[in-house]
């Protein structure tokens, strides 16, 4: 049964109280209605909605308010990690420093596994956790859950830059410096077929990607290839499809799809857990991968001129290098 258009409007305005930061009474229907392209008859359905929700109060000839929370929310000395797949050993390693930093001030970190079509859902699913606060690793943070958390005022850091919020909390690394000092580097060693691997995003995180290729555009001008620039598919899309072993199949797909060219890349950056698994893809492909050197973006190694080079980048400090 399709649902009727107000209320998908309903969350369209609730949406829009959300990013415009709007407290107290709102701007009037007919004005409201223009802003938005929608008729106003239709609004003022999408604006009893959100009354129901307790969201708004509609006071007659005095007009609409955005209701004031007044309730506090229990403290529970809890944050939570989103994208945290327990499973893996990064995130093993990643949540036992956190909480190792956090317990100094009294709290725990928690780990929740990031599922998409879960969130979907139900958008409200993360105000049931029992937690103070939520740190979003990588790039979970979606605008839907940002902008439901911000009107909630429960804090948030993202872990990967979004850009148009200038009130959300981020950290990220200076991808722009890094991938040139990279490329830097290979193009010294005499490199100029230089591949890169990585997951695609989805659109809302895709700049991301798109600021990696403008620096190999930058960096290798008429050398840069478009075809060595793998990223396909979402690491959520290949999950849903293989689970784990998208893993191993995605860095197979790049090398087979790299090694099928007229000219192969004689020089790869890749994520340190695609690299893990390439190493061995590449000993099959070629037998002299052992002379290939290695790189990361905290230490950059010189190795004498090898005949291919792999590249791993964002390792924990005390992760083993490939």
């Amino acid at each position: 049964m399709i649902a009727p258009i107000y209320h998908e409007l309903s969350e369209k305005l609730e949406r829009y109280i959300a990013e415009n930061g709007i407290t107290g009474k709102m701007p009037g229907v007919l004005k409201l209605s223009r802003e938005l392209g929608v008729h106003h008859v239709t609004l003022s359905k999408a604006m009893r909605l959100l009354e129901k929700k307790g969201l708004l109060s509609i006071n007659g000839t005095k007009g609409t308010f955005v209701t004031e929370r007044t309730e506090k929310r229990p403290r529970h000395r809890v944050l939570a990690l989103v994208g945290a797949n327990t499973e893996q050993a990064d995130c093993k390693e990643l949540l036992a420093k956190l909480n190792e930093y956090s317990l100094e001030s009294g709290y725990n970190v928690i780990g929740i596994t990031f599922e998409e079509q879960l969130f979907q859902r139900n958008r409200r699913l993360l105000l049931n956790f029992p937690v103070d606060g939520f740190l979003f690793r990588m790039s979970s943070l979606r605008k839907e859950h940002a902008e439901l958390l911000r009107q909630e005022n429960i804090p948030i850091v993202s872990g990967a830059r979004k850009e148009g919020y200038p009130w959300l909390d981020q950290t990220d690394c200076d991808h722009d410096a890094g991938y040139s000092m990279l490329l830097d580097s290979l193009i010294a060693l005499g490199h100029r077929r230089i591949a890169f691997l990585e997951f695609d995003r989805i659109e809302e995180y895709r700049f991301y990607l798109n600021n990696i290729r403008r620096v190999f555009q930058r960096k290798l001008g008429s050398a840069f290839d478009p075809e060595l620039f793998y990223t396909k598919e979402t690491g959520y899309d290949l999950w849903r499809e293989y689970g784990e072993e998208y893993w191993n199949l995605y860095p197979k797909h790049a090398v087979r799809h790299w090694f099928s060219l007229p000219e192969p890349p004689t020089a790869i950056i890749a994520p340190l857990p695609l690299t893990v698994r390439m190493r061995g893809i590449l000993e099959q492909k070629l037998p002299f991968t052992r002379k290939f050197a290695r790189y990361s973006l905290s230490t950059i190694t010189r190795p004498e001129k090898p005949e291919r080079t792999i590249v791993f980048y964002a390792s924990y400090g005390n992760s083993r290098q490939p």
